[in-house]
């Protein structure tokens, strides 16, 4: 299984197509800055996001973003080795996301 690096598009169409989990892996202060509707906070630095992230339905497809996609392909790693088998991260995080006009929550 890989994990599929979308572009924000391609993210937004599947986010309204499907039923799925949005994990935010950033800090709380990035997360303070504006966020994807429906997401759900999940600290990559936190000592319980690997509890927290086997919690999530396996059958749902997964979609990871942080700032840039650095934490979020190693969130999308663990989700891997969690037992995810629909796995998505964000081209260029949620800056690649606000460089496309998408829609942002605060």
């Amino acid at each position: 299984m890989t994990v599929k690096v979308l572009p924000p598009a391609e993210i937004q169409k599947l986010i309204t197509e499907k039923s799925v989990n949005i994990i935010d892996v950033r800090t709380p202060q990035e997360r303070a800055q504006g966020y994807i509707q429906d997401s759900v906070h999940m600290n990559f630095n936190s000592p319980d996001f690997e509890t927290k992230l086997k919690a999530l339905d396996k059958s749902k497809p997964v979609i990871f973003y942080c700032q840039s996609g650095v934490r979020a392909g190693r969130a999308a790693a663990a989700a891997e080795n969690a037992g995810f088998s629909e796995i998505y991260s964000i081209e260029g995080g949620i800056s690649g996301w606000n460089s496309k006009k998408m829609p942002i929550v605060y």
